[in-house]
């Protein structure tokens, strides 16, 4: 399904960060649910804008993004973190044609700091079943290009998923979580690069159409390989297989020719006997003039006689060659996934500092904006009444007009970045998180401010804060202000009381 440019846009990347709004993942995977069941809930490429616009209508859903392999179906959301958890689990139950009850002994819930470490975890393949897999993080960087072409994905999203790609190239540089092959299709092939390097000018057999011979074309390809070519005792199947890697079909009977003209011969069949004899190959070696062969035996029975092996020129490897080495890979990525965790709880800690900021952010310029706005009405005002003022006059009173603002606004707003200014790298303590949200709420509070979310005139109490910390600009802070502005603010406090919302009333009168 074609993206349509005209929603690319639908879901803006400066969607408000709400109070009460929060990150959730609902998903479920190959330790959560058997295999018929994760290809109910699968969602093939060309479904998947359609999925998210369904998803996007939700309740309590702002901004959304799938990942759906073979492995894995998840969805991460940003929105009313309750109510969102809810409607992804409804989602993936329609899909999956049953009722939510049946459905939650198969999928797992992440919310907030933990859905981030979640995701991170997933795109480094450190939560794959083959430990630091590389496949899935091209997956996630195309969960994310479909999301934000289809406007699914907003400012948090966006943010989320630009940490997550960088926490994963991280843990590949840095840590070498991909170093190693640790599957058998893939050691063969990588056992082939070591041995000739650069596999772009070498031709490459593979004998066999099924599974395996498939996962070892999928790895020639990225390779780069120059040309490869299937035999198969199906013709049908080596068709299908050469037409879907762009392969070059050898017939079965013309086996021992295909092995005098390729450079490596890979095979994975399940005859009951070898299927390369050592005759042909010397046969082959003959007309090659001993140019190097290099065979790859993954077959379990062996495709190759071993007698192969002690013929001159010819380099035969079995599956027992790569399992040695592909042991020694699993043990290297263990202690490399260690480190990788250390990456990648830093990553969540700086994208948690960047979300809880941009919570701060609105605020201020939220309160920049209303406060503006009543000295620009006040100033008006004045004006009004005395018509007689110079320009010079006039703008000696807006310049005061303007000082006087910014040192009202100059005691909270450096609370409030002081408040999200701290980088917390493990979980923090207990209600430290609560101190910025307790600013916030007394912020709107105080001032009279509304949520962008919520119906004009009700503004948020400071309920579920009574226990968080006092405010950084409480205590002790200076105030910023000289000797004319604490006599203006004197003559105000004596004019009109204080009341719960002081610069409202102010406004007011």
């Amino acid at each position: 399904m074609p993206v349509d440019a005209s929603k690319a846009q639908r879901i803006p990347r400066s969607t408000a960060i709400t109070p009460g709004a929060g990150l959730v993942a609902v998903g479920l995977n190959h330790r959560t649910a058997p295999i018929d069941l994760r290809d109910r809930v699968a969602v093939g490429g060309d479904a998947l804008a359609g999925a998210l616009e369904d998803l996007i209508g939700r309740p309590g859903v702002h901004e959304a993004a799938v990942l759906s392999t073979c492995n894995r179906t998840e969805i991460t959301a940003w929105g009313s973190a309750a109510t969102a958890a809810e409607s992804l689990i409804a989602w993936l139950g329609e899909r999956a044609g049953l009722a939510t009850d049946g459905l939650r002994p198969h999928i797992y819930t992440h919310r907030d700091r933990d859905a981030v470490r979640h995701l991170f975890r997933v795109a480094t393949g450190l939560d794959s079943m083959i430990l630091g897999e590389a496949q899935v993080l091209g997956q996630t960087r195309e969960a994310y290009r479909v999301a934000r072409e289809t406007g699914a994905a907003g400012r948090v999203l966006c943010e989320l998923y630009d940490a997550a790609l960088r926490a994963a190239r991280r843990a590949r540089q840095e840590a070498g979580i991909a170093r190693g092959a640790v599957s058998i299709s893939f050691a063969a092939v990588e056992l082939a690069r070591q041995i000739f390097g650069d596999l772009r000018d070498k031709e490459v057999l593979v004998v066999g159409a099924g599974k395996m011979s498939r996962q070892t074309m999928d790895n020639l390809r990225e390779q780069g390989a120059r040309a490869c070519f299937v035999a198969n005792r199906s013709l049908p199947r080596a068709e299908q297989l050469a037409a879907e890697f762009g392969a070059t079909v050898y017939p079965w009977d013309r086996l021992n020719e295909a092995l005098g003209r390729v450079d490596i011969v890979i095979t994975s069949t399940t005859a009951p006997e070898p299927v390369l004899k050592t005759t042909g190959v010397q046969a082959a070696m003959k007309r090659r003039r001993n140019r190097p062969l290099f065979i790859v035996d993954i077959a379990v029975p062996r495709d190759a006689e071993p007698q192969i092996a002690e013929l001159y020129n010819v380099f035969l490897f079995n599956i027992d060659d790569l399992k040695a080495v592909i042991e020694e890979n699993i043990a290297r990525r263990m202690k490399d996934a260690a480190f990788a965790e250390e990456i990648i709880t830093d990553e969540v800690a700086k994208f948690w500092t960047w979300l809880r900021s941009m919570e701060a952010s609105d605020a201020i310029v939220q309160l920049r904006q209303w406060a503006d706005a009543q000295r620009a009405s006040e100033l008006d005002r004045l004006i009004r009444k005395a018509p007689d003022l110079t320009p010079a006059h006039r703008d000696a009173v807006e310049e005061f007009s303007r000082r006087l603002m910014n040192k009202f606004l100059d005691p909270p707003l450096r609370g409030i970045k002081s408040a999200y200014r701290i980088n917390w790298t493990t979980p923090p303590p207990a209600h430290a998180e609560g101190t910025g949200a307790w600013i916030l709420g007394s912020l709107r509070h105080l001032f009279g401010l509304e949520h962008p979310s919520e119906p004009p005139g009700e503004s948020r109490g400071l309920a579920g804060h009574e226990d968080a910390p006092a405010p950084p600009f409480a205590q002790g802070a200076e105030d910023g202000l000289d000797e004319l502005d604490r006599r203006l603010c004197d003559i105000l406090q004596t004019d009109f009381p204080l009341v719960p919302q002081p610069f409202a009333a102010i406004s007011r009168e």
